[in-house]
């Protein structure tokens, strides 16, 4: 995570917030091309397992998908 930010210099997983309409699957999909510059299909995301931790604001239940398929090559976009 980028200096200033909460847990700097620790790494995190692509993704973020689930837009209204918008599937989970198709959430990754969309913060991996903003935050990595790949396309990744929603076909290509195999369910894996899912993370739940109580942050002192908000409860975090994040769902964890494979990914062995994409197009591009991964780059950090956001400072990462």
């Amino acid at each position: 995570r980028p200096a200033g930010r909460a847990n700097e210099g620790m790494w995190e997983f692509p993704g973020g917030k689930v837009d209204a309409g918008e599937t989970p699957e198709a959430a990754l999909c969309r913060e991996l091309h903003e935050e990595l510059r790949i396309e990744v299909a929603e076909s290509d995301l195999q369910p894996l397992s899912f993370v739940s931790f109580p942050y002192p604001t908000f409860h975090l239940l994040m769902p964890l998908y494979a990914c062995t398929t994409w197009k591009g090559t991964p780059e950090g976009a956001e400072n990462q």
